[in-house]
């Protein structure tokens, strides 16, 4: 036989020393605890609960609550390779502020003007304007879900969606830098301070433009080889959830650069941590795991490495995908530097494309 639910109980909230119970996981407060006038309330909220009319209580939960969910969702839907993404921690990073500001507030009372609370707390801790606006978009997105769920009703997202981005030039927060293109002659110096197999990777990414983590993640199945140019379809990619296709084409120097690591199982990481051990010593390690490949991480840091021991500018593989756009798109345009890069606009493209001054050399000696 089922158990009867049990009717909402009067409770002591020990930090404000009021009474309170709940109702749809919405805490209500009833004034001083164990005071005729708390109790009256509580009887009324019982007798309203008795008769089913829970209406005029809403659904709302406190800001805390909402977060705490919004992250367990984020945790199981950010994830690749059976791996949680860089989004998964950027929305732990943004609840974070959120629930440090209004973390006792329940969600139907939360309005644009207790989010731009938020945003001026992230102003205070110096955050660049492009990453607070990210993290007001995830908060935005976190009460999005709350509607879905049922704990947040739909006006209070509506209401949020108002709130405008922070704009270049008109507000308090900082800009991030620009990534620079990296210089070619920088890039020599450190292949002579690196492994062979990072070497590599690096040699590979400077003629292709790819994103550092589509080279940690190739491996010999993904290689179309019956051509003259060998086609590479990552299978994780950035866009992939967007059901877009990304097919790198690969080049002569490319397929020069990848042939000495071809000869192994279908299956295997191209390039690989315990081949960059091998190659570096005679006996294999017993003390030692390696992981099966690189990633973004441990790639960025072996050139990182590489530039501390040859005393050399330090640089990371992003640097390295702006030099490519930069040279493309002076020799074939901005339309090839966008199909190259994998963009599917061509603004995004000009971001990694550092402007190319010799145009404007030229008319200045010209006409200045």
């Amino acid at each position: 036989m089922a158990r009867k639910p049990a009717p909402p109980s009067y409770g002591l909230h020990k930090a404000t020393g009021q009474a309170y119970t709940r109702i749809n996981g919405r805490m209500i407060y009833l004034g001083e605890y164990d005071t005729p006038d708390s109790r009256k309330k509580w009887s009324e909220i019982v007798s309203d609960w008795s008769a089913g009319n829970l209406d005029k209580y809403g659904s709302a939960v406190s800001i805390a609550r909402l977060s705490v969910a919004y992250t367990k969702f984020a945790r199981k839907y950010y994830v690749k390779d059976g791996k949680q993404t860089s989004e998964a921690i950027r929305v732990g990073s943004a609840l974070r502020f959120l629930v440090a500001e209004c973390k006792d507030l329940q969600t139907d009372k939360f309005t644009p003007k207790h989010l731009e609370r938020v945003r001026n707390r992230m102003i205070r801790k110096k955050l660049s304007r492009g990453v607070i606006n990210t993290y007001v978009s995830i908060i935005t997105r976190a009460f999005k879900y709350g509607v879905v769920e049922g704990c947040v009703p739909a006006n209070v997202w509506q209401a949020l969606k108002a709130l405008p981005g922070l704009r270049r030039g008109r507000t308090q927060a900082t800009e991030s830098k620009p990534v620079e293109p990296v210089s070619p002659l920088v890039v020599i110096k450190t292949l002579r301070q690196l492994g062979p197999v990072v070497a590599a990777m690096v040699r590979l990414q400077y003629v292709t433009g790819m994103r550092p983590g589509e080279i940690c993640m190739m491996r010999v199945c993904n290689l179309d080889r019956t051509g003259d140019v060998w086609r590479y379809a990552p299978e994780g990619h950035k866009t992939v959830h967007h059901g877009k296709k990304r097919i790198i084409q690969l080049g002569r120097k490319a397929q020069r650069i990848l042939q000495p690591f071809l000869n192994r199982t279908e299956d295997s990481y191209v390039f690989s941590p315990s081949h960059t051990h091998d190659l570096r010593h005679e006996k294999p390690s017993l003390r030692t795991t390696y992981p099966d490949g690189y990633d973004r991480t441990s790639y960025r840091r072996a050139i990182n490495r590489a530039c501390s021991q040859g005393k050399i500018p330090d640089w990371t593989p992003n640097q390295l995908r702006h030099t490519f756009a930069t040279i493309i798109r002076k020799r074939f345009g901005l339309e090839a530097a966008q199909i190259l890069l994998g963009h599917s606009k061509a603004d995004v493209t000009q971001v990694y494309a550092e402007r190319d001054a010799t145009l404007a050399e030229k008319v200045a000696r010209e006409v200045g």
